[in-house]
């Protein structure tokens, strides 16, 4: 499974109105990298926290504090989806 995770999806991340949103891997039919409150998706599938991103990149980010970010996600996101593969 390859998922590529891209600004765009950690802008979503930080503009989601849900509560404790989370950048997880949606697993329902083909794997794709998407955007929901915690509290309805398997923890097993989340990869971050809005609350995690804002400490880490700040609350107003900007095109280079989540380039910075890619790199480190991407790596989490390859490792989830092997275990849940």
């Amino acid at each position: 499974m390859s998922l590529t995770v891209t600004p765009a999806h950690l802008r979503t991340l930080l503009a989601s109105p849900a509560e404790d949103p989370v950048l997880y891997i949606d697993t329902e039919a083909t794997p794709t990298l998407d955007i929901w409150a915690a509290a309805h998706v398997s923890h097993h599938a989340v990869i971050t926290h809005r609350d995690e991103l804002t400490d880490w990149i700040g609350e107003q980010p900007t095109d280079d504090d989540l380039a910075e970010t890619l790199d480190e996600l991407q790596t989490a996101i390859d490792e989830k989806a092997a275990a849940l593969a």
